[in-house]
């Protein structure tokens, strides 16, 4: 009834305590996400020697955050790639083909490092975290320790580590089917020649040098969010799909604001 409802609801002072702790959870993250990325490093050597365990866990996670997301990442770089051509082709008040002959493929550079983000965050945030929340509630975890297994070696470090990898994987294949799809476009719609030699990226280019420090940046984040959410103690099912919700927005968040941290110095900031 409606007294019981009331007596239920959470009371003023406890909805203040619970947006207090998420936002200290938000300031602090951060350091976390740091501190948990040295003891991945740091605990690496210890998790080899017990190389076959290491082998079925990163395994078996990779297989989650990459392996079978690669179609679904694959398909959104081949779209995202097409419609940016026809934006260029809406947007241009020069020929198409001058157009794209000055863009060239710079916008591949500067997108697939955020974009990728977002995806992997959203997509292989999910399956990580909902698949370590489910040991984590179902007492698994829990039954390592009671073993004597140490579920920082078997478990955060390989996980860990294949994410961190997965995202470098991913972020390739989503690069290359963004060339691929923008140049089929180009060439097949709007007749120019040699399309994939004009969208070709090169080292010259700011935005797909850029890259090699925004991809491991980016998985260095998410890997440890990924880990530190999912590893988090998990007493109810709810507890599971909070923790999913958590670490995509947290992974989304980081991503967002080191894309914008690693483009203030191109400003003069």
């Amino acid at each position: 009834d409606l007294r019981g409802r009331e007596k239920n609801s959470p009371s003023l002072r406890e909805m203040a305590h619970t947006l207090r702790s998420k936002i200290q959870d938000i300031v602090l993250f951060p350091g976390d996400v740091l501190l948990e990325a040295c003891a991945a490093v740091t605990k690496l050597p210890g998790a080899l020697v017990h190389v076959r365990d290491f082998q079925n866990i990163a395994w078996r996670s990779f297989g989650l955050s990459t392996v079978s997301g690669l179609l679904f990442f694959s398909l959104i770089g081949a779209i995202i790639g097409a419609i940016m051509m026809v934006v260029l082709k809406l947007a241009s008040p020069l020929p198409f083909d001058k157009a794209l002959a000055l863009v060239g493929g710079t916008f591949i550079g500067a997108l697939t490092p955020p974009l990728m983000g977002f995806l992997y965050a959203a997509r292989s945030g999910s399956a990580v975290t909902a698949w370590l929340g489910g040991m984590g509630y179902s007492r698994q975890i829990d039954a390592m320790k009671t073993l004597r297994v140490d579920p920082e070696s078997y478990l955060r470090v390989p996980v860990w580590w294949s994410s961190f990898l997965g995202f470098i994987v991913a972020a390739s294949v989503f690069l290359l089917t963004m060339w691929i799809g923008a140049a089929v476009t180009a060439g097949a719609f709007f007749g120019v020649a040699d399309a994939f030699g004009v969208l070709q990226p090169t080292m010259d280019d700011p935005e797909f040098a850029s890259i090699f420090y925004k991809l491991p940046t980016y998985a260095l984040l998410l890997a440890s969010v990924f880990t530190i959410v999912g590893m988090a103690p998990k007493r109810t099912s709810e507890d599971v799909a909070t923790g999913i919700t958590r670490a995509i927005i947290i992974g989304t968040v980081l991503v967002t604001l080191a894309e914008l941290v690693l483009r203030l110095p191109a400003l003069g900031i």
